[in-house]
């Protein structure tokens, strides 16, 4: 069914392999970039590396259930869960793949960039991750921080401003306008018309 390519070989057997931009160790079932690790099924890891043996060959769902799951008897979903699985954490998507193209009514291609790895190199003698690699890793949460830190500020610079008032300005020395009404006198001094000023 594998028209003469190399078996998938078991996971203890397998070399680190650098796709994209993901670092990839089969025999520790783990994918790393820029400092995050994702831990991959047993299943999903050998999907990934069949794939990455067979790059830009459309493989058929029957092949790839084949050779991932030899000799058991499987669901119609097991093979679409695992590449939804292989796409969530590697960060592909369907619609915009980088990794593993659907080809319509035909399977899958991988399309995704493969460096072999170097003769001999497994995860377990794979160099540690130089200084430039962390302080790289680091650099979103100093951005993520220092923006953090930076709204704070604004937010209390803009509480500690003096708000405009949306009225004219009032007279020094009067709280409010008003209206002093003062008792009237009679000047006619006719007592009968004192009833005009009460």
């Amino acid at each position: 069914m594998n028209d003469g390519q190399i078996p998938l070989q078991p996971a203890s057997a397998r070399s680190v392999l650098q796709i994209g931009e993901w670092r990839i160790e089969p025999d520790l079932g783990r994918a790393t970039h820029n400092g995050e690790t994702v831990k991959l099924e047993p299943k999903v890891m050998d999907l990934l590396v069949y794939f990455a043996q067979r790059p830009g060959q459309v493989l058929s769902r029957e092949e790839l259930e084949q050779a991932i799951w030899a000799g058991t008897v499987v669901g119609y979903d097991a093979l679409t869960s695992a590449i939804i699985k292989l796409r969530k954490a590697l960060g592909d998507s369907r619609r915009n793949p980088w990794l593993i193209e659907t080809v319509a009514k035909k399977g899958y291609r991988f399309i995704a960039t493969v460096t072999p790895p170097e003769l001999g190199q497994s995860s377990s003698t794979a160099p540690a991750a130089t200084p430039a690699v962390r302080a790289k890793s680091k650099r979103p949460l100093f951005f993520a921080v220092f923006a953090t830190a930076l709204v704070t500020v604004a937010a209390v610079i803009w509480q500690l401003m003096p708000s405009t008032p949306d009225t004219k300005p009032v007279l020094p020395g009067i709280a409010k306008p008003s209206i002093v009404v003062l008792p009237f006198a009679n000047s006619n001094r006719d007592p009968g018309q004192e009833y005009f000023s009460d």
